[in-house]
Parts: structure tokens; sequence; C-alpha cells
């Protein structure tokens, strides 16, 4: 009897006595009857090597307990990246899916990693004393495994659901959600004719449309009654991105002839009553006095009165020829393509010019009478406003096995009894539309995202290109990965290289290191390499206009691949490209990614053109020289300036044996920079077109409006203690600053003082440093002509500066900048603000010139290893401070002098 309370009297409960943690028999008996889900359990014998080999994946049961009340139970998930950044960048949505009520919520953002400040803001925004959260069901992506995260949602009592890996069905709901918005999204943009880039607006817009339409889940219901227990009120809804004409505010219409309305687009809907709105020049403005142009004909409708004229002409083909050709006419009033008399088979091959989608001149609607009629744009004005589409990507429609058709009489007629011609229409059309919502390439940030992109083919091949060449140069020798030993991980980085004007001219791929996972003293010691400086390569290109010279650019390929390192580092292999065994790659030479890698190549290429009889420049080891040949080393671009192409064709001979190198010809593009030249007026100009055009774009300032000047006359300030800017806005903010650095430092003076002004803030910029950014954008969409000229013979190096006074309002320090030339375009120039304050504006002038001053010797230092001549006369420095001037020639004030830094006194 001892042995009772150990012991189970009925068989099957044994595998529940151990389910439950050894529960005893009469309270497993207990619980059957107060828990669902336990069932007899069969005896049975399994069969390992039957599951090894047999196994396969089970029913998706509902693992959850529905919601009782709204907001108790919500799923959310990330869509995207959408292949077309929005206006403000965004290339993912975040959605929230109330599981009591079905209401739903999207939030565009740029970076995945937003998702914790999307739901924090979201819970803000609808959490009251007697609603709130308790548990979120969502995936175990990267973005969800943030420690800040997971303590949010445990100091509030949130419990998270995640899906198991690759189980994307056990997060169904938010997974169906996403693919409805996409399946209205999509349509929504091809039929409204709006710029890809509005898709954010556009989306928010459907979600508020979804929560007011019928659900499944409720009979007589919307998930907008459910949640807000009133009826919602849709009268002020209008077909997104339709026409419509807004009224214009008093202020904007002075004279008494002026017209009241303003043309726009319609993106969205505020509150009741307001609706958002888009300008012609690219604003979003709010109204409520609107007056919308929905009519449209429908594409069922066209195909129908077109077919009935075709069968009307078919059976008055027996009258006069003149009758039988106006049969073919289609009406004005639509948008249909002609398709000829032949049908689908006669329709041009793709890719087309959409400015071939228009009408023919005999059957174009009679000019005057489209607004009469009412009638919408043309389909090819559709194409043709979309200039980030591209038809490229597209087959030839005649290929298409949907698209052959048979060569009866009456092939491409639409009527009850032929259903197929008018699929084959529609098909048509969808390819049309795949056609109008192909978007411009971006440069994948993963793997992931190159896979989901169209345009993979083209990224695997760059891929299998990198892969060829990396094991042709014998990087790394696969081994099993010694015990204890650090395997750093690797990533594909895609780039797409561009033209001068901006345009593709191929995809590139890399495998790269994580270099960040290095530890100092184990797997690297030295890391820095140097490269030509910009003051640098312009003097050179001063010099090339003056004297004449020959420019000529190389690319090495795998450059980094050349060197041998010393550590032994060990890399997993290239994703999607490994050999299956396990083994890792220990790098023979050094890859793109290691901290050392920069190093280790410019050495190598130092080492191979001291052989050549080249020597770095003192002043700048970027540079190499022999004679009058100038090589300028960027990394792997090199730059060839020389008296004689012959010269220059032997270094190119002697460069492609020892390297595999790309021979670019004469210098057309270097660093984003377009170099044009005119050798009979010796004149080189360089412009940032295209690299401007693309910061525009991606920053959403590309159809701004212009203004004059870079910078507003008021002068920016901190922002009031305990503002805290949110992190998007600072992420914009660096990236945007930084960007229009790079711009500054090539071939844009007039925009430093700007950017060094935008600079100061990085840390905690406000509303009012992010519009100065946008006025220097907005500057240069109205200079983006602009170009950096040399020309004519040279002239000794000149100077000039200037300084204000405690410009700076939160430290009161000054800031002070110049300018050097040496005959025509300036080669360097620089604007800061300085370290310490000043106490007088000569003072503050006096420390801009000797700032100046370090400048000039360097760049006389420099152009005496150029030109192989001393500056003929000291370097004149213009400044217009008399006070300033006369210090520096003779400081004998020494009283009110002495309190400056003996450095500033180097002047």
């Amino acid at each position: 009897m001892a042995l009772a309370s150990y012991s189970l009297s009925t068989p099957w409960l044994q595998i529940w006595h151990e389910r439950m943690g050894h529960l005893g028999e009469q309270n497993l008996l207990k619980l059957k009857g107060m828990s669902y889900g336990m069932s007899d359990v069969p005896e049975a014998c399994l069969c390992e090597a039957c599951v090894l080999g047999r196994m396969k994946e089970g029913p998706h049961k509902v693992p959850f307990k529905p919601g009782t009340y709204p907001l108790q139970f919500i799923h959310t998930d990330i869509a995207g990246p959408f292949p077309v950044p929005g206006n403000k960048g965004e290339r993912y949505w975040v959605t929230f899916l109330d599981d009591k009520t079905k209401l739903a919520e999207a939030h565009p953002i740029s970076k995945r990693s937003e998702f914790f400040q999307c739901f924090r803001r979201f819970l803000e925004k609808h959490e009251r004393p007697e609603r709130r959260c308790h548990c979120v069901r969502l995936d175990w992506a990267g973005e969800n495994r943030l420690t800040e995260f997971h303590e949010f949602c445990a100091d509030r009592g949130i419990v998270l659901e995640v899906s198991a890996v690759e189980q994307h069905q056990q997060n169904g709901a938010a997974e169906v959600l996403n693919r409805i918005l996409m399946n209205k999204l999509h349509p929504t943009l091809i039929k409204s004719g709006l710029d890809l880039k509005w898709w954010p607006e556009i989306l928010l817009s459907i979600v508020k449309i979804r929560n007011c339409s019928p659900h499944r889940a409720f009979k007589n219901m919307t998930p907008y009654e459910a949640w807000y227990g009133d009826k919602p009120d849709i009268s002020n809804f209008r077909i997104l991105g339709c026409d419509c004409l807004a009224l214009k505010p008093e202020r904007k219409c002075k004279d008494l002839l002026d017209v009241k309305a303003l043309p726009c687009k319609l993106l969205g809907f505020e509150g009741t009553l307001i609706y958002r709105l888009l300008t012609p020049d690219g604003h979003i403005i709010l109204s409520s006095n609107v007056i919308f142009q929905e009519k449209r004909p429908h594409i069922a409708e066209v195909l129908k009165r077109h077919h009935e004229d075709k069968d009307s002409q078919m059976e008055g083909e027996k009258g006069p020829p003149a009758k039988r050709q106006a049969h073919h006419r289609i009406p004005p009033e639509t948008d249909l393509i002609p398709l000829g008399g032949g049908g689908i088979d006669e329709l041009p091959p793709w890719p087309m010019d959409p400015k071939s989608l228009s009408l023919p001149k005999n059957l174009q609607p009679p000019e005057g009478n489209s607004t009469e009629r009412g009638s919408p744009p043309t389909l090819s004005d559709s194409l043709s406003d979309r200039s980030s589409s591209t038809l490229d990507n597209a087959e030839h429609i005649d290929q298409h096995p949907e698209l052959r058709t048979s060569s009866r009489s009456n092939k491409g007629h639409y009527s009850e009894s032929n259903p197929q011609s008018y699929g084959r229409y529609m098909l048509l059309f969808a390819f049309l539309g795949a056609a109008i919502s192909a978007a411009e390439p971006f440069e994948p940030k993963s793997i992931r995202q190159a896979k989901d992109d169209t345009r993979w083919k083209e990224w695997l091949e760059a891929m299998n290109l990198e892969n060829k060449s990396l094991l042709d140069n014998k990087t790394w020798t696969l081994v099993t990965c010694p015990e204890n030993r650090r395997v750093l991980r690797g990533k594909w980085v895609y780039k797409l290289k561009r033209g001068p004007q901006g345009e593709i001219t191929h995809y590139k791929a890399r495998w790269v290191v994580r270099g960040f996972e290095q530890e100092e003293g184990v797997d690297y010691n030295e890391t820095y390499a140097s490269v030509v400086k910009p003051m640098s390569y312009k003097a050179l290109f001063a010099i090339a206009a003056a004297l004449d010279l020959d420019i000529e650019q190389m690319d090495v390929k795998t450059a980094f691949l050349y060197g041998d390192i010393d550590e032994e580092i060990y890399v997993e292999q290239p994703h999607e490209l490994s050999d299956g065994t396990g083994r890792v790659c220990r790098l023979n030479k050094a890859l793109y990614g290691l901290k050392q890698s920069p190093r280790i190549w410019y050495h190598t290429l130092a080492t191979f053109l001291k052989g050549l009889g080249f020597s770095p420049l003192h002043s700048d080891l970027g540079i190499f020289s022999k004679g009058h040949v100038y090589i300028a080393v960027y990394v792997d671009d090199l730059l060839i300036a020389g008296p004689s192409k012959t010269q220059i064709k032997e270094i190119k001979d002697a460069l492609n044996k020892h390297f595999e190198m790309t021979d670019l010809g004469p210098c057309s593009y270097y660093l984003g920079m377009s170099i044009t030249r005119d050798r009979q007026n010796r004149i080189i100009r360089l412009s940032q077109h295209g690299y401007i055009e693309k910061l525009l774009k991606d920053f959403g300032m590309w159809e701004c409006n212009p203004t004059a000047t870079p910078m507003d006359t008021s002068k920016l300030e901190p922002m009031p203690e305990g503002y805290q800017v949110t992190e998007e806005d600072r992420l914009w903010y660096a990236s945007a600053v930084g960007s229009l650095m790079y711009a500054m430092l090539g071939t844009r003076p007039d925009i430093a003082f700007a950017v060094s002004a935008c600079s100061r803030y990085l840390a905690n910029p406000g509303e009012p440093h992010i519009k100065a950014v946008k006025r220097i954008m907005r500057y240069l969409r109205g200079t983006i002509n602009l170009k950096l000229t040399f020309h004519g013979a040279l002239e000794p190096l000149l100077g000039y500066t200037d300084s204000d006074w405690a410009g700076d309002v939160a430290t009161r320090r000054s800031t002070a900048g110049y300018v050097f030339n040496i005959g025509s375009g300036a080669i360097s120039w620089s604007s800061k603000r300085q370290t310490v304050v000043a106490l007088s504006s000569c003072e503050a002038e006096y420390m801009g010139e000797t700032q100046a001053t370090k400048e000039a010797i360097w760049l006389r230092s420099l152009l005496k290893e150029l030109l192989g001549k001393e500056e003929p006369a000291a370097t004149i420095i213009y400044g217009d401070n008399q006070g300033a001037i006369a210090l520096a020639k003779n400081p004998q004030f020494h009283a009110r002098t002495k309190h400056i830094t003996i450095q500033h006194h180097f002047v």
C-alpha cells in the first residue's frame, strides 16, 4: 500500500503524469474535467527513421485565445521593403491589428529598428485606464529582440507571443492584413497616376478606408463601429489620386483676375471635413473647400464600346472604304491604347518608349474639347509623368503564353460568347500596370532585400563575379575551424555604379567582413591608409587644364585582395555561394571590411609604384609623381595625368600586368563628379549634377521650390532645455548634413558656411535646423548646373579670408573662412567655427588669417612638388579688417594682444 502514491492505476495517464510535472492520479482525473485538450494518448511505438525521412509540417491551429475587449490582444508585423522610398524616406510600414474589433493602424517607417518607437506611440494614443494592452503577437525578427522593447513590455505587464522561426502562419492575422493593404495599395497607385514616392500617404488612407469597410468577423458592423461604437461617416470619401480643385487662400488672390482655385491630387482624408491634397509643385496642403473630378470611364466599358464599334465595322465591310475606316476610330473620351486591326498580336514589343503609347494624330480628340468633355488624361500622359518608372524588366509581351492568340478572323473581339479575349485585354492592362509600378533601382541593404528585389538576377550575377574574383586571387583557404578561434561574419554589400549623368552603368556586389567584430592586437594592429585630398586633386585638375595634360582613369578590381595579411583570421563562407561543408575561410589576403585592409592595399600599391620610379609627395601621400606624370590614388580609383599618352599607356600596361584593372579611358567621372573638358580652350569643368540630383531625390526635395541663397539671415540657435529630438529626425538630419558636406567638399564652396552652421546641431536638431538643411537643398536645386571651372594659365597662389564676430549665439565664438585659387577655379576652401572666443572683430579676423596662412603654406609645398619649382613670390592673402592686417604686419600693440594665444601669432 505504501507504493499507491507513487503508482498509477490507469496506464494512459502515465504520459500526462509526466507532462504535468508528475501530478498525482487523483488530481489528473480532476484536471480532465477542468481543462481542454487532455485526451487519451494511444500506446504506439515511434519509428525514428520514419520521422527523420518523412516528417512534414503539421496544420496550423490557433494557439491563442481571442481578445475579449478592445486593445487587449494586438497582432503586429512589418511589411517591406517597398521598392521606392516614400516622400520622407520610408521603406517599410508597421501594422497593428486589434483582435477584438479588427481595427487596423499603419505607420510608415524608414528602418525596421523604428518598430519600438511606433509601438510605444500606438499605446500612448489608444490606452485608457479601462482599456489596456495585455498581449502582443509578433514574429521573432531582429527589431523585436531589443532589450528596451522587452523591458518596456515587462513594465506594462504585456505578454509577448512570438511565432516560431519561418512559421509566418502563426502570425497570420497580421500577415493577411499586410497582404490586403498591398493588394489595395498597388492598384490604387497604378490607377491614380501619382508618383510612387507618395505611397505612404495613400497607405494611410487605405487603412482608414479598410476600417470603414465590412469585415467577415462581424455580420452588420465595421471595425470602426466595433471600436468606436458608432457607424462611420464616409460621405467625404473620394477616389484616391483623383483630380480636384482646391480654393486658394485669400492672401494668394491679390488680383481680381487671379484664378481662385488650385489644381491638386487627392492623397487622403483628415477627419470628416478636411482633405490632404498634393499640389503641382509637390507640396501637401490641407483644405476643406475642394471640388473633385471623379468621373472616369471604366476599362470594361471602354473595351465594350470599342468592340461594339469593331463589330459594326465588320458588318459594314462591304460599304465604302471611308466608312470602314471610320469604325476603327476610338472614342476620344477613352484611355484605350489603339490596338490596330489585328488585336493584341500587333502590339509593339517591350520595352517600348512611353511616348509611343500615345494616340496617332488622326485619332486624337479635337483640341479644346477635352475640358468640356471632362475627359481624363491619357495613359500615355500617365506613363510619361512617371519619370521614376522604367520598362526595362518587362518581357516581350507577345512572347507571353497567355497572350498567344489564334488566327481566327474574330480574334480580339469582346462578347459574351468570347470571354477569353476580354481576359487577354485585361492581362494586357495588368502588364501595363506592372510596367508603371516598376521603380528606380535601389541598393539593397541585405541579401534578403536583394532577393526580394525585382533585379535579383542582376545582383546574383554580380555576386557570382565577385566570388569568382575572390577564388581566382586565392583570397582564402577553406579549412575546418580550429577550436577557440573567432570566426568573423560577413555580408554582401550592393552598389549601383553610375555614370556622369547619374545613369546606372553596372551592378556591383562585394563580400565584406564585419570588421567591427575584430579585436585590436588580435586581429589587427595598424589601420591608417592615405588617400588623395580634395584640395590635391583639384590642384591637379587646374594644372592639367593649364598645361594641357592628358588625364586617364583606371579602377582596380578587388583591390584589397592583392595584399597579404600577417594575422590569422577566419571568416564564414559567402552567403548563397558556400559549398555546404560547414568549413570556414582562412584568409590569405586582405578582404573588404577588415580594419587593416586599406593600409595593406596602400602599401602594396605604393611598393609597386616605387618600383616603376614613382615616389609619393611629402605634402600628400595619396599622389605619386615621376617627372611631370602624376598618379592620384583614392583607394582603388587611380587618376593618371601626364603630358604624353605614350607615357600613360606604359603605366597602364605595367599596372595591368600586376593587377586586374579596368581601363576607364579619359577621365569623365571621378569620385561622384562629372568631368567635361574643352582642350582647345584649355578648360576643365567639374560638376556634381548627378550626385546632387540623387541627394535631392533621396531626401524628397527634388520637386521643391528653389531659393536664391543657401541660408537665411536669421541665426540658428540650440533648442530649448528639455527638448529631445526623435531618433528618426536625428538620423535624417545627420544623413542630410553628411550628404551635403560631400557636395561642399567636392565642387560647392558656396554652401560651406551653411553646412558648417548646420553641422553644429547634429546631437539635438530641431525644426529650425531641419528647415535650414532643406533650404540648402532648395538652393542646390536652383543651382544644380553650377560647375567648378579651371581655365587659363596658372597664376601665383592667391587667398581670401574673412570672419564674423561672435556669430554663434550659443558659444559666442566666431566663424572664419578662406578660399584659395591658382588662376581660375578655387582649389581649397573652408568655413569653421573658431576654437576660442574672440574679444573683438579684429581678433576674430586675425585668428582667421592664421588658419588661412597655415593652409597657404601647405598649398605652396604641394604646388612646389607638383610643378617642380617654388612659388615666384610670397602668397598674398586678402582680408577686410585693417586692424587685423596691421597686427599681422607688425604685432606692436603688445598690451592689447598679449591675451591672444601664441599659435595665432603664427601669421
